[in-house]
């Protein structure tokens, strides 16, 4: 998944947003490598896959920032964190 989730990535650096679905489908093919058959999973599922994957990336580095904003806080200081992300709201809101 990270291999796919990197490629979609790169593609994107490279060519610009995409514009259609065949698109991601093509980056995935060609980052899965081999085929899809023989019980694998399929285009759609490892797309999935590798989006969650980065979007936990971003979600640790998210820890990471509140982490260190806490530790630079003086005591009884406050720390504002606003966020509109059901993912993001979860790590902030169990932090």
């Amino acid at each position: 998944a990270e291999r796919i989730a990197n490629a979609i990535m790169e593609r994107q650096r490279h060519l610009g947003p995409y514009t259609c679905a065949g698109e991601l489908a093509d980056v995935v093919k060609a980052a899965k490598g081999g085929g899809f058959g023989n019980g694998s999973m399929l285009p759609a599922r490892l797309t999935i896959q590798a989006m969650r994957t980065f979007v936990n990336q971003r979600m640790d580095q998210l820890r990471l920032a509140l982490d260190a904003a806490f530790k630079m806080l003086a005591p009884g200081g406050r720390c504002s964190v606003l966020t509109y992300k059901g993912l993001e709201v979860n790590v902030v809101t169990q932090f």
